[in-house]
């Protein structure tokens, strides 16, 4: 049981991270298509980003939230509460 909660804990952080990178900076777009054309894959990042952390958040039974692999490691309700206060 372990062992898949430090892969749980570790899919959170993963999917944390790839929610908070930042695209590069591009030139500003020159016209509608074009801001689309660029916001668009952001956007599904973003939606798959957040489907996946909503998905883990049900999947989890609420009495399991409060679980450490190890006293220095965040619970998972923690996780969630920093990507919520971070995003």
């Amino acid at each position: 049981m372990t062992k898949n909660w430090k892969s749980l804990c570790l899919a959170v952080i993963v999917a944390g991270m790839l929610g908070c990178q930042q695209a590069p900076v591009e030139a500003p777009a020159q016209s509608q298509a074009g801001a689309e054309s660029f916001l668009a894959p952001l956007k599904a990042q973003w939606e798959a980003t957040r489907g996946n952390i909503m998905g883990m958040a049900e999947m989890i039974p609420e009495d399991l939230y409060d679980y450490r692999p190890t006293p220095e490691v965040r619970s998972f309700r923690e996780q969630l509460q920093h990507l919520v206060g971070e995003n």
